[in-house]
């Protein structure tokens, strides 16, 4: 019954791993302090998973399973493309901005959240996942709080995620995901 929550959780968790936004709510928690960065991420969080969340849950009604299976394979072999192709971008400096902000703590860091994970590969992993699942609150809510757990655990396992390589990370990720998209497919084929 759960399933749908545990998967989303999941694959969220460990696609956030290493990601832009741990640092930055490290950075935010350091400067603002963490109850009010944290309610941020939560509610930033919550709000950017509700687009693909509806847009997934949406293309079931509108095209066949086998298709639908099809496209959320699709994303996920994209997906972990992207994982794959993030080896090869170049690292950019990230700076949180050095004046207080004027709105309250955790509504600009909500927005902030919004605004980095816009179109992110969590996104797509969300979006792949509220498509081949038939309980989109469930997806959304593990979604939500696998992205939210994961950027929430930088401030107490930054060391230790600083000792885990991202390349590392990067080719695990992009091969589980290219493989869940390559099993849908032979499910859809066979």
């Amino acid at each position: 019954m759960l399933k749908e929550f545990i998967v989303s959780l999941s694959a969220i968790f460990l696609s956030e791993l290493g990601d832009k936004t741990m640092f930055v709510t490290l950075a935010l928690a350091t400067r603002y302090g963490a109850v009010p960065v944290l309610s941020g991420i939560l509610l930033g969080t919550g709000i950017v998973m509700i687009l693909p969340v509806l847009a997934g849950f949406s293309l079931k009604f509108l095209v066949s399973q086998n298709v639908l299976m099809l496209i959320a394979s699709g994303i996920f072999i994209f997906s972990g493309a992207y994982f794959l192709l993030d080896l090869f971008r170049e690292e950019e400096e990230k700076e949180v901005e050095k004046e207080r902000f004027k709105l309250p703590v955790w509504i600009a860091t909500a927005i902030v959240i919004i605004l980095l994970e816009f179109g992110d590969k969590t996104q797509l992993v969300t979006l792949g996942l509220a498509a081949s699942m038939d309980k989109p609150l469930l997806v959304w809510s593990g979604a939500t709080i696998g992205m939210f757990v994961a950027d929430s655990s930088s401030l107490v396992l930054l060391p230790v995620i600083r000792k885990i390589d991202e390349k590392f990370v990067n080719i695990f990720m992009g091969i589980v995901f290219i493989l869940l998209g390559i099993a849908g497919i032979i499910r859809v084929v066979v």
